[in-house]
């Protein structure tokens, strides 16, 4: 994800003890460290694209508890179910990994809780969010986008005009046409059933459709089913098994 971040550029990191040493006389001596240059594993357009679709997933999709206020930010969400003594347990090894800001990020973070009853859009994300807060605000990074701080108020409703009483020998009213129903927008649901998992990533991802999976193997079951509208915002959960 780092890669992704820095553009396609693989960076050597480094675990930094102190910067610099004490010397005889009291002063400080700045210890040398030898870095080496990026080297270029991915092409710029397409970290740029992956780039976009992390920041789907927080603007759109599972990741929407890792939005920090005033500033972008991009990554991915991971559950995978816990297995044991032959059965599920409901209980999830939760993850997010993501980084901000997105268009100059300074910060990437990662995430992991262990045996959690939430998907790692409800547990890790938020933490993702808070620890990214207190980071960024610490390195005093600008603000990208300081209109997410405060929400604008919702309208208030206008009052209603007054009710006119009909006379006696008027016609009454005549009830007014019914509605139409509802038309549901949004994408339909492919059929992920029965392949594997790397190829319903892909899908997905061309798509831009957000995904939450669950074990490994190939697809078993899927929630909203193949055909459905697909409400904005809402992931499709993917369960995985192995064997028929």
């Amino acid at each position: 994800v780092a890669v992704i971040a820095n553009g396609g550029l693989l960076v050597q990191p480094h675990l930094v003890i102190r910067k610099s040493r004490p010397l005889p006389d009291g002063r400080e001596e700045p210890i040398p460290v030898e870095i080496e240059p990026p080297k270029r594993v991915l092409r710029a357009e397409t970290a740029f694209t992956i780039r976009q679709i992390m920041e789907r997933v927080v603007l759109e999709g599972t990741g929407k508890a890792a939005a920090i206020p005033g500033y972008s930010s991009a990554g991915k969400t991971g559950s995978a179910e816990i297995f044991e003594n032959g059965r599920w347990l409901n209980r999830h090894n939760s993850s997010f990994i993501g980084f901000a800001p997105v268009a100059n990020p300074r910060v990437v973070i990662v995430v992991t809780l262990n045996r959690t009853p939430k998907l790692g859009g409800a547990s890790a994300a938020p933490v993702f969010r808070r620890v990214a807060e207190t980071a960024l605000r610490v390195l005093q990074v600008p603000m990208d986008r300081p209109e997410t701080l405060h929400e604008p108020d919702p309208p208030k409703p206008e009052p209603a005009p007054p009710t006119l009483l009909a006379r006696i020998d008027e016609e009454p009213p005549q009830p007014a046409p019914a509605a139409p129903a509802p038309v549901l927008l949004g994408p339909k649901v492919p059929d992920f059933r029965g392949k594997p998992l790397a190829l319903v990533l892909r899908e997905a991802a061309a798509l831009g459709l957000p995904l939450e999976t669950l074990g490994r193997g190939l697809a078993r079951t899927q929630s909203p089913p193949p055909g459905a509208v697909l409400p904005p915002g809402t992931p499709i959960q993917v369960r995985f098994g192995v064997g028929p």
